[in-house]
C-alpha cells in the first residue's frame, strides 16, 4: 500500500475499526517495512478463515530488525470468496 496507512485502515473490517481509531492505526503503522513474505497459510475447512505466518524486516528507531515472525488469523469478509 506504499506506506499509505489511511488506505490500509480503510480496507480493514468494521469489527476492527470498532477497536481502533484511524489515527491510532496510522500512528501504529509508522514502521518502515523493508520486506516481507507469507511463509505459510493454513485454511479452515470452509476456506473463509486462515492462520497465516508472515516474516518481515522493519526499521524502527533507526535499527534494522530482520525476520520478525507473526501468526495471525485472517478472515474473508465480503466479496464472493471464490
Amino acid at each position: 500500500m506504499d506506506n499509505d496507512w489511511g488506505a490500509v485502515y480503510a480496507l480493514t473490517t468494521e469489527e476492527h475499526k470498532k477497536n481502533i481509531t484511524r489515527d491510532q492505526f496510522i500512528r501504529g503503522g509508522r514502521l518502515d517495512v523493508r520486506g516481507f513474505s507469507i511463509e505459510k497459510v493454513d485454511f479452515a475447512a470452509d476456506k473463509r478463515k486462515a492462520v497465516v505466518s508472515v516474516s518481515f524486516d522493519i526499521i524502527g528507531r533507526g535499527m534494522l530488525f530482520k525476520g520478525i515472525q507473526l501468526r495471525e488469523t485472517w478472515i474473508w469478509k465480503g466479496g464472493s470468496g471464490g
